[in-house]
């Protein structure tokens, strides 16, 4: 197991591919020896055990079994549509209507694309901080990078930023005050270890 290896499975594990028991025990005998992946995947280290066991291959229950038989019953028995043959002239006849296909098409596709954007949400970090000359948010989502996401300061001391996150997904962050201070977001539900002996904050979408 390298560091390779490790990104790869965290990377499965975050878009939602199961992972062996051996792969998740893998990784975490890796991590523990290494503080680059250990800094780097706190969130899979935090929760992977959770999602390994027993637990994770669960039989389906006879009700889902009933239902998945009952569908694809429908399925077999469902009569096939025919071919149909088309002469030169009925295409040409049929031309005219390709251009609102086209548009529909176009519609669909359009649609999809918000569908798509609905599978992020826009989140909103907050730091009461009215000392503070600079905030920075560093996370996973932003491979920790300490420069990028910088917090916009309101007339009342508040320091916010917006980050636009997929959903289904759990993210563990930290503020950066003016420039070597991290702070854990006193705001966030839950918070799990950093791997250096401090904390991060976590947040669940």
């Amino acid at each position: 197991m390298n560091c390779a290896d490790m990104r790869r499975i965290a990377a499965a594990w975050e878009s939602g591919d199961g992972l062996t028991d051996a792969e998740t025990r893998e990784a975490l005998g890796h991590a523990s020896s290494c503080d680059v992946c250990r800094s780097k995947y706190p969130v899979f280290l935090a929760l992977a055990p959770r999602d390994s066991g027993p637990a994770r291959r669960a039989e389906p229950s006879g009700e889902a079994r009933s239902l998945a038989e009952r569908v694809m019953a429908d399925i077999g028995t469902a009569p096939r549509a025919r071919p149909v043959r088309t002469s030169g002239s009925r295409l040409r006849r049929r031309l005219p209507y390709a251009v609102p296909a086209a548009l529909v098409a176009c519609a669909l596709f359009i649609v999809g694309l918000r569908v798509r954007e609905s599978d992020t949400v826009e989140i909103r970090f907050v730091l009461d901080a009215p000392n503070a000359k600079t905030v920075f948010l560093a996370g996973d989502f932003s491979s920790w990078d300490t420069k990028n996401l910088e917090l916009n300061k309101t007339a009342s001391g508040i320091w916010e930023r917006k980050v636009r996150l997929r959903r289904g997904q759990a993210y563990s962050y930290n503020f950066i005050v003016d420039g070597d201070s991290w702070v854990v977001d006193p705001a966030a539900p839950e918070r799990i270890e950093d791997g250096f002996g401090g904390e991060s904050a976590l947040i669940r979408l």
